[in-house]
């Protein structure tokens, strides 16, 4: 059996090495921009992190895998699920492969500029969502967090509404950030300053007792962006760069896990492991154990939520809920009594609906939009908004494995669509404003 789940683990890296050299090969450079590539890299690395831990453990886990630990999957229940794993990695490489022959090579005049009324716009937007933030706490509607788990009980305590806005104003604002990151890097190198300022901002929002994914998000956007807008990265800096960044991520991980052994208790949902990586991959065990038991029943709506996950829940007729809630509420109310989050794992995703065959149809699928979104970015266009609408979809994509497949899909449409329209208008009306002040000093 460890032959066979070293196999599996063989296979699924061998498929990401052959996609990155095809795509390398056309490209002419390393592919860090293309989607499909990444997607492939981020998930091999959730697929097949704890099942290797799993293996130099002596095919067991120890005390600090958390609830890994408690669960103690099988050999056959590893096996399993890297068979998920698998026909993920096969559904979407046969797929993606075929249509990369349809890409062209990357040429800098495709990606318009984004003219400098966009990027005040922007600036308008992230200014303007500091502030609300900032009111909100001032006046006491927003308590500060005690610990990491408690800062998803702040936002869980709000009214729906207040929620929902939140969120509608966090994302304005993360689409705004990566707008003036594009137009900066297009006036590379007359604005250097502000793209130093930028990193030196994520840099000062490290917090080792916070969340991660936003300064992951973040230092991506800009790597990818430097990467197509001012000189390619060779591939062996991106390589040994995203280990020490894999390499960072789990440590901080890991400092995270210590600290909640006892917020938590008794191990808590996290323990120490390889962190984030071994938490989905318990998701996983823990579901395909009690779907054996036969002790498992997903609602429907809770199945395909993310395809519906846009429309608020004011208009729904039925009670929305993410197939992350609905775990929680299954298998750890505790927890999520305590005000904690989590996250699901694509993975997941296929233990609690078609097992194989679904995780084969949804990696063809995400093959098949992979394929065409890198074919629309390579095509030269004059829309402004749309490099960086690619930068928010390669950023997102950790999201896609981290949580459900296609939940970029409500992101974009309750996100992203809206918000070219405001920076044009709030750009528009700070030209219309310049123009006047103008007219006034010369009259």
């Amino acid at each position: 059996m460890t032959l066979i789940v070293m196999l599996h683990v063989g296979l699924i890296w061998a498929a990401v090495v052959w996609a990155y050299r095809v795509a390398a090969r056309r490209d002419g450079r390393a592919p860090a921009d293309d989607i499909g590539i990444l997607w492939l890299g981020v998930f091999a690395l959730y697929a097949t992190l704890p099942p290797v831990s799993w293996l130099l453990q002596g095919s067991t886990y120890g005390p600090l895998s958390g609830r890994l630990y408690q669960l103690q999957p099988s050999s056959q229940d590893v096996r399993y699920l890297l068979s998920i794993a698998l026909a993920y990695v096969v559904g979407f490489v046969s797929v993606y492969l075929i249509l990369l022959r349809r890409v062209s090579a990357p040429v800098a005049s495709a990606q318009a500029p984004i003219g400098a009324s966009k990027v005040a716009g922007a600036i308008v937007i992230v200014l303007a969502a500091f502030a609300v933030g900032l009111v909100l706490r001032m006046m006491g509607v927003i308590r500060p967090a005690e610990s990491y788990v408690d800062s998803y009980k702040v936002i869980y305590d709000l009214p729906v509404g207040l929620r929902q806005l939140l969120k509608m104003v966090s994302g304005f604002s993360g689409v705004a950030t990566l707008v003036i990151v594009v137009g900066v890097l297009q006036r590379w190198p007359r604005y250097r300053w502000a793209f130093i300022l930028y990193l030196l901002s994520i840099a000062v929002a490290v917090n080792p007792e916070g969340g991660r994914g936003a300064v992951v998000a973040a230092l991506l956007g800009a790597v990818i962006g430097w990467h197509v807008l001012v000189r390619p990265i060779p591939s062996k800096r991106l390589l040994v760069g995203g280990a020490f960044g894999l390499l960072v991520f789990l440590l901080v991980g890991v400092w995270r896990g210590f600290g909640s052994l006892t917020s938590v208790g008794d191990l808590g949902l996290e323990g120490v492991g390889v962190g984030e990586f071994d938490a989905l991959w318990a998701n996983a065990v823990e579901l395909w154990q009690a779907k054996q038991r036969g002790g498992l029943s997903v609602p429907f709506g809770v199945r395909f939520e993310e395809l519906f996950a846009f429309v608020p829940r004011q208009l729904l007729w039925f009670d929305k809920q993410s197939l992350s809630g609905w775990y929680l509420d299954t298998l750890h109310p505790a927890y999520k009594d305590i005000g904690g989050g989590w996250v699901f794992g694509a993975i997941s995703q296929a233990v609690v609906g078609g097992g194989v065959f679904e995780a084969l149809i949804r990696g063809a699928v995400l093959g098949v939009v992979a394929g065409w979104i890198m074919k629309w970015i390579r095509t030269p266009t004059s829309a402004w908004w749309r490099f960086p609408l690619h930068l928010y979809l390669l950023v997102g994509v950790f999201a896609g494995v981290r949580d459900t497949t296609f939940v970029q899909w409500g992101d974009v449409v309750q996100t992203w669509l809206p918000v070219p329209i405001v920076i044009a208008a709030c750009g528009s009306l700070l030209t219309v404003a310049q123009s006047r002040h103008h007219q006034l000093r010369s009259g």
